[in-house]
């Protein structure tokens, strides 16, 4: 999915500079170039992403004890490895550990989609698909694609790439939805400081393989845990500064010593380090089944 992603970065520049005056042979001929150099950049981008992705992947999985460790190098399967990896996540308030598949299935729809849409943007730039048009206003002659000069054959081709583009526009929220919750669940587990802004680069930005490599040893945490042991701090910080009595957490809260730790002298947030043990082990996620696919 990030490759489709990658491709905007090329395409922006290359269209703005791209000169679209003189014959429509020679701007036909641009307009290939500039695709084709805009694939070959967006793969570049996007093999260097998927290699980061599988080496955040491979140390996650090693440290949490989870087999097949492969599959988070290859393209579709690292994204229901992800899931692997993140265990059971929220999907419209229910838990499940197959939403990395979904991800897998969706994801794999979308780039069919565009792959689609490409072959029908390659087959339908051709200088003969294009008449000089004058504005009236302006007196500037351009050229617009006119679908009467293609053959009768290959007219439908215009139809379905309008169609398709208007497919993908709206399949294309619903995949962000998806991906978005599996990587939410994923850095709640894996960063759970900040898993919003984690997901936002791996869900609207193409930088996913680079945050899961950035992440990649982080001991897996519990973040409702986390979050709770995170509201008693505030609240310790507030009754140590006279805030008000204000306590989430009634008298549950342990008492407080000089400089706002509990009363074990531990940091609140002891039982949530970002580094995994000495070993480089930690609890498996319960996913080290040896079926890499047992959630189908």
């Amino acid at each position: 999915m990030e490759f489709f992603d990658w491709m905007g970065i090329p395409s922006f520049f290359i269209e703005y500079y791209l000169d679209t005056t003189g014959p429509i042979t020679e701007i036909v001929a641009a307009l290939i170039r500039a695709q084709i150099i805009t694939l070959c950049v967006a793969a570049g981008l996007y093999v260097i992403g998927v290699v980061f992705c599988g080496l955040g992947l491979n140390t996650l999985a090693k440290n949490a004890g989870i087999k097949h460790r492969w599959m988070g190098f290859l393209p579709f399967l690292n994204t229901y490895y992800i899931g692997k990896v993140a265990g059971e996540v929220m999907f419209f308030g229910k838990k499940t550990n197959r939403l990395g598949l979904f991800a897998m299935i969706a994801e794999i729809l979308y780039v069919g989609l565009n792959i689609f849409s490409l072959v029908l943007s390659f087959a339908l730039t051709n200088a003969n698909f294009y008449e000089p048009f004058t504005n009236a206003e302006s007196g500037i002659t351009t050229w617009r694609f006119d679908t009467a000069l293609m053959p009768s054959e290959m007219r439908w081709m215009a139809t379905a790439s309008t169609v398709v583009d208007i497919v993908n526009y709206v399949y294309f929220v619903v995949v962000l939805l998806i991906m978005w919750m599996l990587y939410l669940g994923f850095f709640r587990k894996y960063y759970a400081r900040s898993p919003f802004l984690m997901s936002f680069l791996c869900t609207i930005l193409p930088f996913r393989g680079f945050v899961i490599f950035a992440v990649r040893n982080n001991a897996p945490v519990d973040y409702n845990e986390y979050m709770r042991r995170r509201m008693e701090a505030v609240a310790a910080q507030q009754r140590q500064y006279g805030y008000g009595p204000y306590d989430p957490y009634g008298p549950t809260t342990p008492p407080q010593q000089p400089g706002g730790q509990g009363s074990a002298g531990q940091s609140p947030f002891s039982d949530f380090g970002e580094e995994p043990s000495s070993d480089g082990a930690s609890t498996p996620s319960g996913n080290s089944d040896d079926d890499p696919f047992s959630d189908f």
